[in-house]
């Protein structure tokens, strides 16, 4: 989850893919932005999109013109511009579950009508529990480890 500034509201999130990446497409009351994660070992999250409200121009969905539904719909913002670099005024999300719902809330949060909205609260509680190795003693949560880090002995069995 992004880290959001001092009066910031977080209106909508929902799994997407932008520039081939899968990750998460938060609208807050100030800014569009994606953010996914990567790693093998570790796990770090990047925001790779991150477009402020007052840069934003349109925002419409793009549908195919032939047979493959709403499987290929496209979220495109367009931002004035010089606003995001390299002269690049036009962002294609795909993958959204309802991207007209994405539109609506996009056009309300440009207007303002969620500026004066209550803050809403998205709480991320995740509980982890670890075991000790049965050779050296080493926690290991058996649920992310595939082994032990400290020896590299099998999990136990369950």
């Amino acid at each position: 989850m992004p880290t959001f500034a001092r009066g910031e509201n977080a209106i909508l999130a929902g799994k997407a893919r932008y520039s081939g990446t899968s990750g998460v497409l938060y609208l807050t009351n100030n800014r569009v932005l994606f953010e996914y994660e990567k790693g093998l070992l570790t796990k770090h999250t990047y925001v790779s999109l991150d477009i402020p409200l007052v840069n934003v121009e349109s925002v419409v969905v793009e549908r195919p013109r032939f047979g493959l539904g709403p499987l290929a719909t496209n979220l495109i913002i367009t931002t004035k511009r010089g606003s995001m670099g390299f002269g690049l005024t036009r962002v294609k999300i795909s993958d959204l579950t309802t991207p007209d719902v994405w539109v609506t809330k996009i056009n309300d949060a440009i207007s303002g009508e969620h500026a004066q909205a209550e803050p809403s609260v998205i709480i991320k509680e995740e509980e982890i529990v670890k075991v000790p190795c049965k050779f050296c003693g080493t926690l290991v949560d058996p649920v992310r480890d595939k082994a032990c880090p400290n020896c590299g002995a099998p999990p136990l069995e369950q």
